[in-house]
């Protein structure tokens, strides 16, 4: 506002250069944002646009922080008992209207059911009907009142309300606000005065009865400063924030933004907490076993795309990038390890996990090594059989003999996994089955798993799950089997482990 101050003098006649020089200097303004934000969501992969036309999260960490963001919205649209005589007892159905002052599809995100309407009330990056507005947005100081008398119409180009006539959200909005009460959530806008006029129009509103602010826990001042912002635009009646804006005490904190290295994002790996020096005791022999501490274990059976990328080849039988990679020896399995840590070493400070000497190679595969575990690294591994049986069971939830990798669905076998009564004798893109509770697909079938340990002191390795050419008892979670480290078929693969 400054700026524009600037370009005029009440006592002076205006230059129309001027008022276009500082409308062209918005456009460029404008241009540069634009330019910002598709680099921004291009680089930080927040959304990929499929050939269909919706849009996914990519990773489980925008999956996580979008459930959040959902139950927020979902779970408490209800006015809370300290708000609920403020609402019109006749109205019985709750619809959510979601006003999305960012310019990217981050709102489509969020999207469950019917009940959401998603308002891009400033207009959409990619979307020729829906033009971005960008602008002032504080119509309520006398500076804006006096430039608004000098009826030049230049002047107006870059305000806010003026460009609303661009699309039909404006009136969405104002019908939506003026049919029922309602109650604003106010979460990742901070309420200023850059939309101080729509803000007003919100707020003051006779059919809002209450504003509840969901804070940042991390910042110690996140509420105080939304509540004074919307402090800021009450215009007729101060009174009343202390009246809708609901008490510090009754607030909701967001998610914390949580940075997450690559290659926990990139590989897909779910934290799996447990007490160090876990003992665990196996289904099938009862034989005792240590988990020594939290891990990381990998949602996924490794894919030919994942394998591809770091060995530079596929042995697959059955090929297709999301497909279980197949056909690997032990050896191959920690090999891969080794060098996808290699990957992140020396960004992340991984080391590997294996040392690895003496190879021989036969056939484009390592069919004998002498390998050493390093049990002080941090690289990626293979899944003990203790941790993967834990992982299996959901935490050792459903532990026992009978049970395939279930979840609290209780669904039935063919909802769970690929083996031989379902599979057309192959096996199956990873993840299209229902996972177990923890978020872990293909536990029970599609491919055997090599596991990190030997088979009780003897040169033979243990590979735990089933696959996609046995019966139900071979994809239970406690079934065990047992071969030499050189063996590979079209059977068996394996999946990620990563100590914490």
């Amino acid at each position: 506002m400054v700026k524009l101050k600037d370009k005029f003098d009440k006592t002076k006649p205006h230059e129309k250069q001027d008022i276009e020089n500082l409308n062209f200097d918005f456009d460029q303004i404008e241009g540069k944002l634009k330019e910002y934000l598709i680099s921004e969501t291009k680089k930080n992969n927040l959304i990929e646009i499929e050939n269909n036309g919706k849009h996914k999260v990519k990773t489980d960490f925008e999956q996580t922080l979008q459930d959040e963001i959902k139950k927020i919205i979902f779970d408490f649209s209800y006015p809370t008992e300290y708000r609920k005589d403020k609402f019109d007892k006749n109205q019985k159905d709750t619809q959510i209207l979601l006003l999305s002052f960012n310019y990217t599809k981050t709102a489509e995100l969020y999207k469950q059911n019917n009940n959401l309407i998603i308002n891009n009330i400033h207009g959409e990056l990619d979307k020729i009907e829906h033009p971005i507005i960008f602008g002032y947005g504080d119509e309520e100081t006398d500076d804006s009142k006096q430039i608004e008398k000098l009826e030049v119409n230049e002047f107006l180009k870059k305000v806010k309300s003026v460009q609303y006539n661009k699309t039909s959200h404006y009136a969405q909005l104002e019908n939506f606000i003026s049919t029922n009460s309602y109650e604003v959530f106010v979460f990742g806008h901070s309420c200023a005065n850059c939309d101080r006029t729509l803000l007003n129009m919100l707020f003051e509103n006779e059919n809002c009865k209450s504003i509840r602010i969901f804070y940042n826990k991390a910042d110690d001042k996140s509420f105080f400063n939304t509540y004074c912002n919307i402090y800021r635009q009450f215009v007729k009646e101060k009174k009343d924030v202390k009246i809708k804006v609901e008490c510090e005490t009754e607030a909701i904190p967001l998610p914390n933004k949580v940075i997450i290295p690559a290659y926990i994002l990139e590989n897909s790996l779910i934290e799996i907490k447990v007490a160090d020096n876990l003992k665990y005791i196996l289904i099938e022999n009862n034989e005792e076993k240590e988990i020594k501490k939290s891990f990381y274990i990998s949602k996924y059976q490794v894919t030919q795309k994942q394998y591809e990328s770091i060995m530079g080849k596929n042995p697959s039988y059955f090929t297709g990038e999301d497909l279980p990679v197949e056909c690997v020896t032990w050896y191959d399995a920690v090999m891969f390890c080794n060098k996808l840590t290699a990957k992140y070493k020396t960004e992340f400070q991984l080391n590997e996990h294996y040392t690895i000497t003496n190879i021989t190679e036969k056939d484009n595969h390592i069919i004998s090594a002498n390998v050493v575990e390093n049990e002080n690294a941090n690289g990626f591994r293979l899944p003990t059989e203790a941790e993967w049986e834990y992982a299996a069971t959901s935490a050792g939830k459903y532990k026992n003999k009978t049970n395939y990798a279930r979840n609290e669905k209780n669904a039935k076998i063919d909802d769970l996994c690929w083996y031989r009564q379902n599979s057309d004798s192959r096996t199956h893109p990873v993840g299209q089955k229902q996972p177990n509770d923890l978020g872990l697909y293909d536990m029970s079938g599609n491919i055997w798993e090599w596991c990190d340990n030997e088979y009780e002191n003897t040169a033979s390795c243990i590979l735990r799950g089933g696959s996609w050419d046995f019966s139900t008892l071979y994809v239970r979670v406690s079934c065990r089997a047992i071969n030499s480290p050189d063996y590979r078929n079209d059977r068996v693969g394996f999946r990620l482990c990563l100590s914490l």
